[in-house]
């Protein structure tokens, strides 16, 4: 084998990392950060406190993405500082459930569907209000979506001279 080909080797790994990291920049360009900074209650929907669930997936048919689940208890006048940050790629939806044990005493008694919000990846303009107020509750999230700056990279250093490669 030449010799002159093996030392031009370095070099031609420098040209395919260079073109991968180009490419691969362009498959995530709609990265965002969705920021969930909290939930406030104002009116439960039982009695005396909610078993709140905070899920948040994504809205595709066949995602393979993760659910996040966030649970707390909550009572009038609470304030939950949610503070999670999920880095998104695709519209996801925000739901909350208020749980009812999920038929532990009652099998007929489903969680309650407080509403839901959806979430595209484009950053806001500061930190957004949605109120969730099905079934007579009174929730109000704060989020906010911000750019994604691992996208902020500097570019990749022009590529070495190829070498002739001889026949």
């Amino acid at each position: 084998m030449n010799t002159r080909l093996l030392r031009s080797l370095p070099q031609w790994t420098l040209v395919v990392g260079a073109l991968s990291l180009s490419l691969g920049l362009a498959s995530s360009a709609k990265a965002a950060t969705l920021v969930l900074v909290s939930l406030e209650c104002r009116v439960i929907e039982d009695d005396t406190e909610d078993e709140c669930h905070l899920e948040v997936r994504s809205t595709r048919l066949r995602s393979t993405g993760v659910t996040h689940n966030y649970r707390r208890i909550m009572r009038p006048g609470n304030v939950w500082n949610v503070n999670q940050r999920l880095v998104i790629n695709d519209t996801v939806r925000v739901t909350l459930y208020d749980e009812d044990g999920s038929g532990l005493f009652d099998p007929f008694d489903r969680d309650d569907f407080l509403g839901h919000l959806d979430v595209r990846p484009e950053p806001t303009d500061g930190t957004r209000s949605f109120t969730f107020n099905w079934d007579g509750a009174h929730y109000i999230l704060r989020y906010r979506v911000e750019a994604d700056p691992v996208l902020i990279r500097p570019s990749a250093p022009p590529a070495a001279r190829v070498p002739y490669l001889p026949r």
